[in-house]
């Protein structure tokens, strides 16, 4: 199902779909994200110069992280049994 398609609910609650697709990739802001990776704020910081995050920005300015984008990071972090970060045993 694409995302049009996610917007496209009978009736017209284009409110219920928004709120099914977020709860499905919900958005975190930066104070949520460095909890949710137990990292601190400066570690996330050293992270996004590294270009490993690349959070999505509000209008405001804010900066909001994709849970998805979170778990790929721990994904790709992970340690293996004989030390090798998961993106350099495959």
């Amino acid at each position: 199902m694409s995302d049009q398609d996610d917007q496209r609910i009978p009736g017209g609650n284009h409110g219920a779909a928004l709120a099914a697709k977020s709860a499905r990739n919900p958005l975190f802001n930066a104070r949520d994200a460095v909890e949710y990776l137990g990292i601190s704020l400066s570690t996330l910081n050293r992270i996004e110069k590294q270009g490993l995050l690349v959070p999505f920005r509000t209008p405001g300015g804010h900066r909001r992280y994709g849970q998805q984008m979170l778990d790929e990071y721990l994904e790709g972090t992970r340690q293996r049994p004989n030390g090798l970060q998961a993106a350099e045993h495959e």
